[in-house]
């Protein structure tokens, strides 16, 4: 984070945010109604086990505490429709997170048991894809599902989509390891069992990632950078940062050996940009100019690559 702007953006749909953990043995709330709850100065309060308890809404199963580590955020009355258009996230939300794995948004409850209905997004375990090879491991098969239910808990609509993961490891200027990912929209005919055409449907998702969406920037894949230096708002990658275009020159090696080394990928990429634009690399070149500037050189570059 940076200058606490995301801890505090929470409380903009919450007033008590609680973390249950190892079965509500560990918890803590921030409790902003408290004597404490100016935003300046908001405080970790601990949360026994009883109380944890008596917390944990009654519609959540009693396995998922077992299991796992739940974040609880209550949201307040009379959120906006701005707020609430955030509270419908796009799959790729959970694309690179670490361990967030699902996340369920509660359009309220019909009594003490059952909700009013649900929007889940889970992101399930990666799949090695490939056979054969060293840089085989390099490539992984990732899905996420969304799926909505009704108040009688039945699925409305369940879509999935998939993706085939790149890492690429570099060392920065400290001699330091550091990773790339590289998020392809995976061919039709290896999911056969996902509607991987669902990603065309995500219209403005942002595409560089520093763990968390960032922006939009037209890429033929989503790039997700840990080291990347943000604006402080995070909406956009620092521009100036000679960081941040060490990262890109190394986002463009990344991609051109991950499209030379794998059939999928390339064919991936091939479905998204027309071959006829790949011999188009002058500055007006359609595909150049639904770019961000910043990273204009990496998608130029990487036309004239294969191209050639």
């Amino acid at each position: 984070g940076k200058k606490g702007i995301g801890f505090k953006s929470v409380f903009l749909v919450t007033n008590r945010p609680t973390l249950f953990s190892r079965g509500g043995h560990f918890s803590f709330a921030f409790d902003r109604s408290s004597e404490y709850g100016d935003l300046g100065l908001v405080l970790p309060l601990d949360v026994d086990v009883e109380d944890a308890k008596k917390l944990v809404p009654p519609w959540v199963k009693s396995e998922v505490l077992a299991t796992g580590t739940m974040l609880h955020l209550p949201l307040l009355h009379g959120i906006s429709s701005e707020l609430m258009a955030v509270l419908q996230p796009p799959p790729t939300l959970l694309l690179f997170l670490r361990r967030l794995r699902v996340l369920r948004v509660i359009r309220g409850t019909v009594n003490a048991t059952r909700t009013a209905g649900e929007m889940r997004l889970e992101r399930h375990d990666d799949v090695p894809y490939g056979v054969g090879g060293a840089r085989a491991a390099a490539l992984s098969l990732r899905t996420i599902s969304c799926i909505e239910t009704g108040s009688d808990g039945n699925t409305i609509r369940k879509r999935s989509f998939a993706w085939l993961i790149y890492n690429h490891s570099f060392r920065d200027d400290r001699g330091g390891h550091r990773t790339l990912q590289l998020a392809f929209k995976a061919p039709k005919h290896i999911v056969s069992d996902v509607d991987s055409t669902s990603i065309d449907m995500l219209l403005d998702v942002p595409d560089v990632f520093c763990i968390l969406p960032v922006q939009c920037a037209g890429l033929p894949f989503a790039l997700n950078a840990e080291d990347l230096d943000l604006t402080t708002a995070r909406s956009a990658v620092c521009e100036a940062s000679p960081g941040n275009r060490r990262l890109r020159n190394e986002a463009l090696k990344a991609a051109v050996e991950a499209l030379l080394e794998h059939e999928e990928l390339r064919e991936s990429v091939f479905c998204d940009v027309a071959a006829s634009k790949l011999f188009d690399v002058s500055p007006d070149a359609p595909e150049l100019q639904s770019t961000g500037d910043f990273f204009r050189p990496l998608l130029r570059d990487l036309l004239r690559a294969l191209r050639s």
